[in-house]
């Protein structure tokens, strides 16, 4: 009998952030998740395109922290 296991390769694998104290702070995973998304979508350093990205999605229409981050301090 042979046992088959899927492995998914480290390509596919999502981002491993480690929090630390800080988790909950400054950005969540989701955010975290939705601006390394968009940078690679949009490009480094488009960073005005990423706020607008981020005013425009109905995931954070509640989260005014986090829309109301400058293009600096994404």
């Amino acid at each position: 009998m042979m046992l088959c296991l899927r492995v998914t390769p480290p390509s596919l694998r999502p981002p491993q952030i480690q929090y630390g104290a800080n988790k909950g702070k400054a950005y969540t995973e989701e955010e975290d998740r939705f601006i390394l998304c968009m940078v690679h979508k949009l490009g480094y350093g488009n960073w005005d395109d990423l706020k607008a990205e981020i005013r425009k999605s109905w995931r954070f229409r509640f989260d005014w922290f986090f829309k109301s981050r400058t293009p600096q301090e994404l």
